[in-house]
């Protein structure tokens, strides 16, 4: 497990400029994508998808199976998503068990702490050239 040390400007430290954040498993996100985070402001709203955790023990699981287990990982980090006044951009989870979320910078660093979390990514627009 490899552990990195962001400096985000926070509004939980009103004080302060910059406050640490240790952010666990850096594979949960890329790394062009942790340094674009490090440039901006922590309440800045941003459009991320979420992949939930879904391994169990069973080997192969249905359709329905995964989006049954990503829901009640949806449900463990609601806390976070509403403290961070995170906006989910479907009901439920998908297939892949991944949900849009629009939150803050504040808030991506708080998911990924959470072990029901598998990975975030940007949700970017793809244009041809």
């Amino acid at each position: 497990m490899i552990s990195f040390l962001w400096l985000i400007q926070s509004a939980e430290f009103p004080n302060t400029m910059i406050s640490e954040v240790h952010v666990l498993n850096s594979m949960k996100i890329s790394s062009e994508f942790a340094v674009r985070l490090t440039r901006l402001n922590s309440n800045k709203m941003i459009r991320v998808i979420v992949f939930l955790e879904t391994e169990t023990e069973a080997q192969q699981k249905s359709p329905q199976e995964v989006q049954e287990i990503a829901e009640n990982k949806l449900n463990n980090i609601r806390p976070i998503l509403t403290k961070y006044q995170a906006e989910l951009l479907s009901e439920h989870p998908n297939i892949f068990g991944s949900i849009g979320v629009n939150i803050t910078v504040a808030g991506v660093y708080a998911l990924l702490e959470s072990p029901s979390v598998k990975m975030i990514m940007e949700d970017q627009g793809i244009f041809p050239r």
